[in-house]
C-alpha cells in the first residue's frame, strides 16, 4: 500500500541519517525506486482516485522529510503532489510539534518553498494552544526555518524582478522557476503576505522565548527566597547557541528596536544559561552580526562570552577553525560594536593570531600560509580592517596578509569596494605604527610611507577604484587612503574618486560628516604634496599627470571639489565631532578656502566642543585658523577655548613635540591672545617639551623659536642649548644672565639648523 511505501521510505531515510550518510549507495538507489513507485501509484488516478487520501498527515510529511534526508530533491513531481495534499488546514492540524519543525527543515534543505504549506505551518505554531507547548528547541527551529525559507523566497523574487526588468520572458531562471512548488496558484502580493506571516511568527516565537525566560527567572528567585528549591517549576530553558542566534537574526530582520526589553532578555538568557560554551563559530557570527546590525552596544557580556568561546575554538583548531567567511564576520562585527576597546577585543585578537598562524594547543609551530591560502581578497580585506579598527599592529601578520593580496589570482577577483577597504586598512595600520614609533601623531604632518608593500598595493588595487560601482563610503575611504599615504603617482584615480564623491553628494547620497571631512582633508594633503613636487628636482616625485598639469597650468580636478566638500560638512554643523571639525578647518586653511559663511559656524562649533578635542585636533584646528587669518570677533572665543584645552594635563600628556610646537607657531600667527594670556600658555607647552627633550625634532624646535621671537618672548634656553649641543655641535651656547636671551643671534642658530637639514624647517 501507499502507507507501507511511505513508512518504508521513512525508515531507510532514518538509517541514512543516523549513519551519517554512510549506509551505501544501495540505500539511495532503493530510495529512488520507492519514490518512483510512490509517484506512479499516485499518478494513476483512474485506478486509485482517492489513493493519496489513504495517507495520514504525518505520513505525507514523512515523505517530504525523507526526500530531504536522502537528498532526493530531483523527485520534484512527488514533492509537489505530496505538498499539495499536506498543505490543507485539517492535515496540518494533525501534525505534532516535531512534524511541523522537521517539515520546515526539509523544505530548507531541499531549497524549495510550497507557499500554502509554509503559510499554514506558521499559522499553526502561532496558535495559543501550541505556543505554550513549544520548547526552546522548537522555538529556535521554527525561527530558523521561517527565516531560511523567506531568504529563498526573496532571492527568487529578486531574480524574477531582474528578469522582468530585462524583458526576459524565458523564465528559466537557471532552474529557479522550480523553487516555488505551487507558483501557478500564486497571487500578485504573495511575497508580501509570506513576509507578514513570517514576521508575525518570528515575533510570536521571540515573545514566547522571553516569556519563558522571565517566568523561569522569577520562579527561580521566588523559590530561593522561600527555600523551595525542589518545587515544581516551568520547563527549564536550556537554549543552544544556534537557537539564540536564530532568534536574534529574526529580531534583526523584522526591525526589533535595540532598546526593546526582549533583546536584553534574550542576551541575559544566553549569558546565564552558558549556552555559548557549546556554540559553533557560525552561531557566534550570527549572534554578533545581528547585534551589530541592530546597533546594540550595551550587551557587552554576551559579546565577551562570544569572544571567549571563539578563542577556545581557535586555540583548538587553528587555521581550520571555520571557513574564512564566518571568521571575518565574527571579527568585523565585534570590532564595529567596540572599536579600539582592548578589554572586549583582546580575546578576538588572540583568536585571530591562532587562526592566522595556525597555532594550536597541540601544535605551537607557526604555519602562516594554512589560513590565508583559503582566503579571498574580501576575507583578507576584512581581516586587515579588523586589525586597523582594533588598533592591533603585528608586522608579521600584516606582511603575510599583504603577500597573499599581491597574488595575481587574488587581485583579479577583487571587487572595487574590497580594494577601497584594503587600501584604507593598510594605510591606517602603517600610519598608526609609524606614528607610534616616531611620536608624530599630528594630522597635518608630511611623513611618507617608505614601505615597498604599500607601493605594490596601490599599483595593483588602485586601478580597481576606477569604477562607478563604489559606494559613497568606499569612495571617501579610498580618497582618504591616498591622502594619508601621500601617494601621488596615480592622481588620475584621485580625480575620479573626488568627482565621484562630489556627484554622490549632489545626488543627496547618505554620507557621514566624518567621511566628507576625511575626503576634504585628503585633497588638501595631496595638493600640498603636488606643490612640493613642483619645486622638487627629484624625478621620482614627478608623474605624467603632474607634468601635464604643470604644462597647462590647470588646477587639479580633485581640488575643484574641495569647496563643495567643505560646504557639505558645514551643513552638518550641529552634529560635527572634534575629529571632523579639525580635519575640515585644517584642510580649508591648506587650500585657502576663505568663506566666512563656512568658517564662522565651524569655529563656533569648535568652541562648543572644545572640551572634547584631543591634542592633535587642537593643533590641526589652530593651524587652519592661522592660515585663514581668523580673528575672534563678536564674542567668539574659539582660540582661547582650544588653548585652555591643550594646557590641561591629561590632554598635554598625550601630545608630542610636533603638536605643541605647531600650537605655539599658530598662536604666534593668530595673535589672538594678549601677552598676559599667552605667556603662561607658552610656559606650559615648553615645560612639556622639556620633560621629553630627547624626543624633540629640529622642525619642532625651529617652530618654537620662531613663535617666541614673533611674540617677543624670552627664548626657551634649555631647549635650544640641548639641540645645539647634540645636533649641530654648537657647544658654546650659554645662558644670558639678562632675561634668558641667547648670546648668538636667531639668524645664526637657524642657519646652523638649515645646514643640518635638507630643507628649511
Amino acid at each position: 500500500s501507499l502507507a507501507d511505501l511511505s513508512d518504508f521510505l521513512h525508515v531507510i531515510s532514518m538509517m541514512q541519517e543516523r549513519t551519517g550518510g554512510e549506509s551505501g549507495e544501495n540505500i539511495v538507489v532503493l530510495g529512488d525506486t520507492i519514490c518512483d513507485l510512490l509517484f506512479k501509484r499516485i499518478e494513476r488516478n483512474e485506478h486509485f482516485p482517492n489513493c493519496i487520501s489513504g495517507l495520514q498527515a504525518n505520513q505525507l510529511t514523512n515523505i517530504i522529510v525523507s526526500l530531504a534526508q536522502m537528498k532526493l530533491g530531483r523527485h520534484a513531481d512527488l514533492l509537489a503532489v505530496v505538498s499539495n495534499k499536506a498543505q490543507y488546514t485539517h492535515n496540518v492540524a494533525k501534525l505534532s510539534r516535531n512534524d511541523l519543525t522537521r517539515t520546515l527543515w526539509a523544505f530548507v534543505n531541499l531549497g524549495k518553498v510550497h507557499t500554502g504549506m509554509f503559510t499554514n505551518i506558521l499559522r499553526r505554531v502561532r496558535q495559543n494552544v501550541w505556543l505554550v507547548r513549544l520548547t526552546t528547541g522548537d522555538i529556535g527551529r521554527v525561527m530558523w526555518g521561517s527565516l531560511q525559507l523567506m531568504s529563498i523566497v526573496e532571492a527568487y523574487k529578486e531574480h524574477t524582478d531582474i528578469d522582468a526588468g530585462n524583458n526576459n520572458n524565458n523564465n528559466n531562471g537557471g532552474g529557479l522557476e522550480s523553487i516555488i512548488i505551487d507558483r501557478d496558484t500564486l497571487e500578485d502580493d504573495w511575497v508580501e503576505k509570506l513576509q507578514q506571516e513570517s514576521k508575525e511568527t518570528c515575533l510570536a516565537m521571540t515573545n514566547m522565548f522571553v516569556r519563558q525566560a522571565n517566568l523561569q527567572e522569577q520562579t527561580s528567585h521566588s523559590d530561593e527566597s522561600h527555600g523551595l528549591a525542589g518545587s515544581t517549576q516551568p520547563r527549564r530553558l536550556n537554549p543552544t547557541a544556534h537557537q539564540v542566534s536564530s532568534i536574534l537574526v529574526g529580531c534583526e530582520k523584522f526591525r526589533v528596536h535595540k532598546d526593546d526589553p526582549r533583546i536584553k532578555a534574550i542576551c541575559d538568557c544566553a549569558t546565564n544559561n552558558h549556552c555559548l560554551a557549546r556554540g559553533r563559530v557560525r552561531d557566534i557570527a550570527q549572534i554578533l552580526q545581528s547585534l551589530q546590525w541592530m546597533d546594540v552596544k550595551d550587551q557587552v557580556g554576551i559579546v565577551m562570552l562570544c569572544g571567549e568561546r571563539f578563542l577556545e575554538i581557535a586555540s583548538q583548531h587553528g587555521a581550520t577553525t571555520e571557513s574564512p567567511n564566518y571568521i571575518t564576520t565574527v571579527l568585523r562585527s565585534s570590532v564595529m560594536m567596540y572599536p579600539g576597546n582592548e578589554t572586549v577585543l583582546s580575546a578576538y585578537i588572540t583568536a585571530a593570531e591562532h587562526i592566522l598562524f595556525d597555532t594550536t594547543m597541540r601544535s605551537p609551530y607557526e604555519n602562516p600560509t594554512a589560513y590565508v591560502s583559503r582566503c579571498s581578497a574580501y576575507d583578507i580585506g576584512n581581516f586587515l580592517w579588523f586589525m586597523a579598527m582594533a588598533k592591533w599592529w603585528d608586522e608579521q601578520a600584516v606582511n603575510v596578509l599583504v603577500e597573499r593580496l599581491l597574488e595575481h589570482s587574488v587581485v583579479e577577483s577583487c571587487a572595487p569596494s574590497t580594494a577601497s577597504r584594503i587600501l584604507w586598512s593598510y594605510v591606517t595600520l602603517v600610519s598608526a605604527a609609524q606614528a607610534k614609533e616616531t611620536g608624530n601623531a599630528n594630522g597635518g604632518g608630511q611623513q611618507r610611507h617608505p614601505s615597498a608593500l604599500l607601493d605594490d598595493l596601490f599599483q595593483e588595487y588602485g586601478p580597481k577604484l576606477l569604477s562607478e560601482k563604489l559606494s559613497p563610503i568606499d569612495a571617501s575611504c579610498a580618497l582618504y587612503a591616498y591622502g594619508k599615504a601621500l601617494y601621488t603617482r596615480d592622481l588620475g584615480i584621485v580625480d575620479h574618486l573626488a568627482c565621484l564623491l562630489n556627484r554622490y553628494l549632489r545626488m543627496k547620497k547618505k554620507l557621514t560628516p566624518q567621511h566628507i571631512a576625511e575626503a576634504l582633508w585628503a585633497c588638501a594633503r595631496l595638493t600640498t604634496m603636488e606643490k612640493e613636487a613642483d619645486d622638487d628636482d627629484d624625478a621620482t616625485m614627478t608623474t605624467t599627470t603632474t607634468v601635464l598639469r604643470r604644462s597647462t597650468g590647470n588646477t587639479p580636478p580633485y581640488t575643484a571639489s574641495a569647496p563643495y566638500f567643505a560646504e557639505q560638512v558645514a551643513l552638518c554643523n550641529g552634529t560635527l565631532t572634534s575629529y571632523a571639525i579639525s580635519k575640515t578647518i585644517w584642510a580649508m586653511g591648506k587650500l585657502k578656502i576663505y568663506d566666512s559663511r563656512l568658517l564662522l559656524p565651524l569655529a563656533k562649533r569648535a568652541e562648543e566642543e572644545a572640551s572634547t578635542f584631543r591634542a592633535n585636533a587642537v593643533a590641526s584646528t589652530l593651524i587652519g585658523l592661522s592660515k585663514l587669518k581668523y580673528k575672534d570677533t563678536n564674542g567668539s572665543r574659539v582660540v582661547s577655548s582650544l588653548t585652555a584645552q591643550i594646557c590641561r594635563k591629561e590632554i598635554l600628556r598625550d601630545s608630542n613635540h610636533q603638536v605643541t610646537s605647531n600650537v605655539m607657531f599658530s598662536l604666534a600667527q593668530l595673535r589672538s591672545l594678549d601677552e598676559q594670556a599667552v605667556v603662561p600658555v607658552f610656559k606650559t607647552l615648553v615645560g612639556a617639551m622639556n620633560k621629553r627633550l630627547n624626543e624633540a625634532t629640529p622642525q619642532a624646535i625651529a617652530l618654537t623659536l620662531w613663535a617666541h621671537s614673533a611674540l617677543g618672548l624670552p627664548k626657551p634656553v634649555q631647549l635650544v642649548r640641548r639641540y645645539a649641543a647634540e645636533t649641530i655641535c654648537m657647544d658654546n651656547i650659554n645662558d644670558d644672565d639678562n632675561g634668558g636671551m641667547l648670546p648668538r643671534s636667531d639668524e645664526e642658530i637657524l642657519k646652523a639648523m638649515m645646514m643640518n637639514q635638507k630643507k628649511t624647517p
